[in-house]
């Protein structure tokens, strides 16, 4: 029996590095943890991961980085991750949550909105790029 089992709150700060890949946000702050039980005999944890389809291809991983971060916590424990899936609604509030997050967090580019609208590229023979004055001239003739 540990000194003391890990309080939930640890075990939900060290889920925070569990990512999901195809939605590029951490489980907790996407709603996808369900439940965190901790025997307080054995100090056992049992975590609840609410996936968005029963079949989601990303669980085998979602699994292993769960069950890796709660470990890594400074006492002996086993851990055991269950999976459910998500109802309609939450599913709904995590796809609003996932595009938020992915507005707040897109990155700005150097590509003004003219640049992108108001030349066409395309590649020729050869692999040269045309511009738009180029497209309508044969093959073989020299662009301007």
């Amino acid at each position: 029996m540990p000194a003391s089992p890990v309080a939930e709150e640890a075990v939900r700060n060290a889920l925070l590095g569990v990512i999901d890949p195809e939605l590029g946000d951490n489980v907790v702050d996407l709603g996808m943890v369900q439940r965190i039980d901790v025997d307080r005999q054995s100090g056992d944890v049992d975590v609840t991961i609410e996936l968005t389809t029963a079949g989601c291809p990303m669980r085998a991983q979602l699994m292993k980085d769960a069950k890796m971060r709660v470990v890594g916590l400074p006492i002996d424990i086993e851990v055991r991750v269950h999976f459910g899936e998500m109802t309609t609604e939450q599913k709904k509030s995590l796809m609003a949550r996932a595009r938020w997050k992915a507005r707040e967090n897109a990155v700005d580019t150097d590509i003004s909105y003219s640049a992108h609208r108001g030349h066409r590229l395309r590649q020729g023979r050869g692999g040269q790029v045309l511009g738009h004055r180029q497209l309508g001239r044969p093959a073989g003739q020299p662009g301007a």
